[in-house]
């Protein structure tokens, strides 16, 4: 299989090449001609300029097809968002508030703020310190350790396209934030009569309904595991959950 894949690849770097190289021939021919004095020397230059033409505009449009896919990888938000800064309470001048997440975990908060930048701040108590005025969340990350010293991250993102999600503080106020925990897990069950199966898919979600991740770091997890049981609570069924 490895061996068929290289196969491919190499084949594809060919066809590749001559694509991006084949208008060199008739370049060449239609010079001869001309040289030569033979008719048809102008049809073989055309084509050679058409098709070398169409190789640049190619080479263009991969490259800022290639731009734009670099943007998207390297932007935790999404392409066309705006820069993202952290927020220094110890640095800002002007008037700051304060919102609490559930706990006193190590936490981050991703946010618009009222001068439409996208800021993060950081708590390690469950008090973040923002500005005074309107902040929109974006995403939520609450992280902790248990007991085998493995961290893991509870990823939250907020619904920051409602106008209700819209958070406004005067200065020196305090509020709570309407997203992250506590959170709940729950499991679609898909049936199909045509292939005879069952599909179950694990969801998370805070307690407003708003998509949540969980993520460890370190130690290897084992895949959470489900039952199926009769109505005597008996056991007929369990296996563990797999990706994809």
């Amino acid at each position: 299989m490895e061996v068929l894949g290289i196969l491919v690849v190499a084949l594809m770097g060919i066809c590749g090449c001559v694509l991006a190289l084949g208008w060199i021939i008739p370049l060449v021919i239609g010079f001869s001609w001309r040289k030569k004095q033979r008719p048809g020397h102008k049809t073989w230059l055309i084509f050679a300029g058409v098709w070398g033409s169409l190789v640049v505009i190619g080479m263009i449009g991969v490259g800022l097809l290639g731009i734009a896919i670099y943007k998207v990888s390297t932007s935790e938000y999404g392409y066309g968002q705006a820069p993202k800064v952290t927020f220094n309470p110890a640095t800002f001048n002007g008037p700051t508030a304060s919102v609490r997440v559930p706990g006193t975990y190590e936490s981050h908060l991703v946010a618009t703020v009222s001068s439409g930048k996208v800021t993060t701040f950081a708590t390690s108590n469950g008090v973040f310190v923002v500005p005074a005025g309107t902040i929109s969340p974006i995403e939520l990350r609450i992280s902790t350790v248990d007991q085998k010293n493995r961290k893991w991250t509870a990823t939250t993102r907020g619904p920051s396209c409602d106008d209700n999600s819209k958070i406004t503080l005067a200065a020196n106020m305090t509020t709570n934030l309407q997203i992250g925990p506590p959170y709940c897990a729950a499991v679609e069950v898909t049936c199909s009569a045509v292939s005879d199966t069952i599909r179950l898919s694990p969801t998370y979600g805070d307690h407003k309904g708003n998509s949540t991740t969980f993520s460890s770091s370190g130690i290897p997890v084992s895949p959470p595991e489900f039952q199926f049981v009769d109505k005597d609570n008996n056991v007929v069924w369990k296996g563990k959950f797999e990706a994809g």
